[in-house]
């Protein structure tokens, strides 16, 4: 065969076999390219959706918390007051004591609120006087934040602002209680003393008791609208991002079916160039034997030997079975084998 046509008949098969390669990864590579990056978008939109919903269930918890603590607050006021008139009625140290624990609480909870008001407040110390305030522990990050970042909203500047205001009945307390233990601890405790301080007590704890009342059902307001707040803002934002989801979707399986479209195209005509390669290659293979057995009749008919006519016919750059070909036309020509003889005999 000649070298023209046997030079690129090699090249196009070497390029048949690197096109075939890439033709069967065509089908992964649209697998990939359809389904991974939808399956990536919407479980990227699963893991906001849940981060949504765990950032409004801590919000909802730190408001519960603070509800909670409002209880805890009101208890501990109730007690001192209680410890305190006891204590004056009895003179026994243990009420007393009672009444500390219980203040204990009241003030703690100031420290904390005084110390969230200020703009560069210390973590510790606020976490502290929440802790102490008998809040529990894994309460207690929360409230610091949604203080820190709630102050300011209507509902809950109002609770902040009834919480101060209770803050000055409990520093009035907390006097009548020192003023009460200085008395008993007397030589001569006044009577009338002990009685006047008894009646401030429950003046405190009867202006106590509405802004308690307040405090409730502000707080109680404020949670219901973060709680519908939020519950608007996550379904909204869900809402969105399936929307988005679904249209990116829509998007990337439209480019990969294009994509896949190209390599069908691309197979199709590459498909169809091989076969008028390889047809044309074959009929340039066909015309060259019938050029080479010509040539070998014309040798044989002008008395060339067999070693000749060979070598005429197969030449310098044909294939074995060229040779066997053109080498059992030689044995099996026109002469056949007497033929060859006789002219050898000659």
């Amino acid at each position: 065969m000649d070298q023209a046509v046997f030079v690129p008949l090699i090249r196009l098969a070497v390029r048949g076999i690197a096109m075939q390669d890439v033709l069967n990864t065509t089908g992964r590579v649209g697998f990939a390219r359809r389904f991974v990056p939808v399956f990536s978008l919407f479980l990227s939109i699963i893991i906001i959706s849940l981060l949504l919903a765990l950032g409004a269930m801590e919000v909802l918890s730190a408001a519960r918390a603070y509800v909670a603590g409002e209880g805890l607050w009101s208890k501990a006021q109730r007690d001192a007051v209680y410890s305190l008139t006891l204590y004056a009625r009895t003179r026994e140290p243990t009420h007393f004591e009672r009444y500390q624990r219980a203040l204990s609480i009241l003030v703690s909870d100031q420290r904390a609120r005084l110390e969230m008001d200020k703009p560069d407040f210390d973590y510790t110390k606020a976490y502290s006087g929440l802790l102490g305030g008998d809040n529990h522990p894994d309460d207690i990050p929360g409230m610091i934040r949604l203080y820190r970042c709630c102050a300011e909203y209507s509902y809950f500047k109002r609770s902040v602002s009834i919480w101060g205001e209770g803050d000055t009945y409990i520093a009035q307390l907390k006097q009548l209680g020192g003023d009460l233990h200085a008395v008993l601890s007397s030589n001569a405790p006044s009577a009338k003393r002990i009685e006047a301080i008894l009646v401030q007590v429950h003046a405190v704890d009867a202006g106590v008791k509405p802004l308690e009342d307040a405090f409730t059902a502000t707080l109680g307001e404020a949670v219901r609208r973060i709680r519908s707040t939020l519950a608007w803002a996550v379904s909204a934002t869900i809402s969105l991002l399936i929307v988005l989801g679904v249209y990116l979707s829509a998007r990337i399986l439209g480019q990969a079916r294009r994509t896949e479209d190209n390599y069908r195209l691309l197979a199709d005509a590459f498909a169809h160039h091989r076969r008028r390669h390889h047809d044309s290659g074959q009929q340039a293979a066909h015309r060259d034997g019938q050029s080479r057995v010509h040539d070998h009749h014309g040798l044989h008919a002008r008395g060339g030997s067999r070693p000749d006519v060979c070598a005429a016919a197969v030449g310098e750059n044909s294939r074995p079975d060229d040779l066997r070909r053109v080498g059992g036309r030689a044995l099996h020509g026109p002469l056949g084998g007497r033929g060859l003889e006789r002219a050898q005999e000659r």
